[in-house]
């Protein structure tokens, strides 16, 4: 089995992941979406210089995205702050318990 880990390399959750599939004899994949550029062709998608249909199966622990939500209003502190926490309970399940709110 071939696995991809979408998540950061130095994410400790991502690295006991790759090896927690390691041990069980699958090869695993981690892909930095911030850092790995994907390839299109008409063809193919190609990621580290592996075909994206390669892989048996992904495990996404996050997902960057690079523009800015209401990027074409400007917004107070406080719109920014309540948008931020708004996104922090949606992706609230993926996220490491060490993480604080306050």
């Amino acid at each position: 089995m071939f696995a991809g880990i979408i998540g950061s390399k130095y994410d400790p959750h991502v690295q006991i992941l790759k090896k927690k599939l390691e041990d069980r004899g699958c090869e695993a994949d981690i892909i930095d979406l911030l850092h790995t550029p994907l390839i299109f062709s008409k063809e193919e998608i190609t990621i580290n210089e592996k075909m994206l249909s390669s892989y048996d199966a992904f495990y996404i622990r996050q997902i960057p995205y690079l523009i800015p939500p209401k990027f074409f209003k400007k917004i107070s502190k406080e719109e920014w702050e309540e948008l931020y926490l708004s996104l922090i309970h949606i992706s609230e399940p993926t996220r490491p318990l060490y993480i604080s709110y306050a």
